[in-house]
């Protein structure tokens, strides 16, 4: 541990060279911080002496009610495209159309379970910094907001889990990344961190609650692109490509 106050730690850690295959000694931070407006605000950042591999991201299962099944939950997700992925869902490299599509969640009435039966999926994001995807539970009226700056967004239900006694589609989870599979694949957005570099990907997700009823469990009928308190854009970039990846 790095640091802490009451609204916040960070964690540290120096990956050496070659840890689990990866060139160059890479020294990894990541602050989580509760914000006053009600979010929880993570951060990772990464340097390296040798160019290698970085894309760090958050992992967390949300389930807002306590019940053993989430596909009931509103979604929406500020996206026109997405990154197909084959059987073993790594993305194949096409890019989809989303308007029209089952995978279109940018209306405020896209129930999970009228569109689908399970998730795993790589949206691109439209804009950086600003609120990218909404979930809410139809029982408890808590809604979550996800704000981020990196370009892609990872949907999964988790159909996989098996842990007792949390289930499969026990939670579901909004996962900002670069986009999978992109050293692989060169008109996706670059996940190669270079001496001289340093990676930053910060992302908050703010919860609220709102009375009893459908239409307070949907996400906001307005699409106007609003900031989250407290995000200061301007410290990371002023663009998706340049956001993660920046000189010092």
């Amino acid at each position: 541990m790095a640091e802490h106050s009451k609204t916040h730690v960070v964690l540290s850690d120096v990956l050496p060279d070659g840890y689990i295959g990866y060139a160059g000694n890479l020294e990894v931070s990541v602050r989580f911080e509760l914000t006053e407006a009600n979010g929880l605000r993570t951060e990772s950042r990464a340097s390296t002496d040798a160019p290698t591999l970085c894309n760090f991201k958050t992992h967390k299962y949300c389930n807002f009610d306590g019940g053993a099944d989430t596909r009931d939950y509103y979604l929406r997700v500020k996206v026109d495209q997405l990154r197909p992925g084959g059987n073993d869902c790594i993305p194949t490299g096409e890019i989809a159309a989303v308007p029209g599509s089952r995978f279109d969640f940018k209306k405020s009435d896209s129930f999970f379970s009228g569109n689908f039966e399970e998730l795993d999926h790589s949206f691109c994001l439209n804009e950086s910094g600003y609120i990218a995807a909404a979930f809410s539970s139809t029982r408890s009226y808590i809604w979550c907001e996800l704000m981020t700056a990196d370009p892609g967004l990872q949907v999964y239900t988790g159909q996989a889990a098996s842990a007792p006694p949390i289930g499969p589609f026990a939670g579901n989870l909004l996962e900002p990344q670069i986009w999978p599979f992109a050293p692989n694949q060169p008109e996706f957005h670059g996940a190669v961190l270079h001496p001289g570099e340093f990676c930053v990907q910060p992302s908050v997700f703010r919860l609220t609650k709102r009375g009893a009823g459908l239409n307070a469990c949907a996400p906001e009928k307005s699409h106007r692109p609003h900031r989250l308190a407290g995000w200061v854009p301007e410290t990371y970039g002023s663009g998706q490509s340049d956001v993660r990846h920046s000189t010092y």
